[in-house]
């Protein structure tokens, strides 16, 4: 699914929660790789950096060198965490538990984790399905309801 595509059912899921992206809205973006979910963010006006282990492209500036299992930003920084394919330990030598925590971790408790296309052995603990899109092929939103 191209990035516009995914653009778009990402605003749909979260107006559909009665979420918007605004300019005072902080979104991070794990597994970000050439960062053109990030430029359209950033088109928007969002608040919004990526992670990734390899950054590329011409968005690199838009993005952080580092881990999911160890992101290297504060408790409570982010109100929207995105991700498409990150999580696939057939393709990658990851944690996923850790990556799950340093997700939770990272939330602001109420904010909102959408993931695309992710094969997670399970959901991370501190969240809570809200909305499954999956069934269309897109999805899955995810609350932090309370501190772990």
């Amino acid at each position: 699914m191209n990035v516009r595509l995914r653009y778009r059912y990402l605003k749909q899921a979260l107006q559909e929660l009665g979420v918007t992206l605004d300019t005072n809205t902080k979104v991070l973006e794990v597994g970000s790789g050439n960062g053109l979910m990030l430029q359209q963010l950033k088109k928007d006006g969002v608040d919004a950096v990526g992670v990734d282990i390899h950054p590329r492209g011409e968005n690199e500036n838009l993005q952080v060198n580092a881990p999911i299992e160890q992101l290297p930003f504060a408790d409570g920084s982010f109100d929207i965490i995105v991700s498409t394919q990150a999580f696939d330990a057939a393709l990658y030598d990851q944690d996923q538990g850790k990556m799950g925590s340093e997700i939770v971790r990272v939330l602001k408790i109420g904010g909102l984790y959408v993931a695309f296309a992710e094969m997670m052995d399970e959901v991370p603990s501190g969240l809570t399905i809200v909305s499954d899109y999956m069934n269309r092929g897109t999805a899955a939103v995810y609350k932090k309801e309370s501190i772990k």
